[in-house]
């Protein structure tokens, strides 16, 4: 009950334009639409590792699920944590694992099109242990 009040919460106010920028919920439902209202959204966390996958030791249950109402043409999900972060992204167009690499300054990203539809975020680490994180999700290449 309590994730699902915040839930409304955030969505009221992302759909009022309120300045929500940064947002602190776990297991999350966030309703995202073409021309964010706020641009990168954030959304802060703690990855916890607590199920060895094929992509790193990421949680056995989603810390957020991002329901996409249409297609966004770009968007970019860009992971900023210390250690070693892994991006685990489940949705409509398949299973996405992203790692941290030099090339990204260890701030794993993906991006491209995205089909309308449900997807649900794991966030954690090549190696065990727990650390906070923020996700940013943007419609800007750069």
């Amino acid at each position: 009950m309590k994730t699902s009040l915040r839930a409304i919460v955030l969505s009221l106010a992302l759909t009022l334009g309120l300045g929500v920028t940064e947002v602190a919920l776990g297991n999350s439902l966030i309703e995202l639409t073409p021309n964010l209202p706020e641009d990168p959204l954030a959304i802060a966390g703690t990855a916890v590792g607590d199920s060895n996958k094929n992509c790193g030791d990421t949680p056995s249950e989603p810390q957020h699920e991002i329901q996409m109402t249409q297609q966004f043409p770009y968007l970019r999900f860009i992971l900023q944590s210390e250690g070693e972060p892994v991006l685990l992204i489940d949705g409509p167009g398949g299973r996405f694992c992203v790692l941290a690499d030099n090339y990204s300054g260890k701030s794993p990203e993906i991006s491209g099109l995205w089909d309308a539809g449900n997807y649900y975020i794991y966030v954690g680490n090549r190696n065990p242990g727990n650390n906070s994180y923020t996700l940013k999700i943007t419609e800007k290449p750069d």
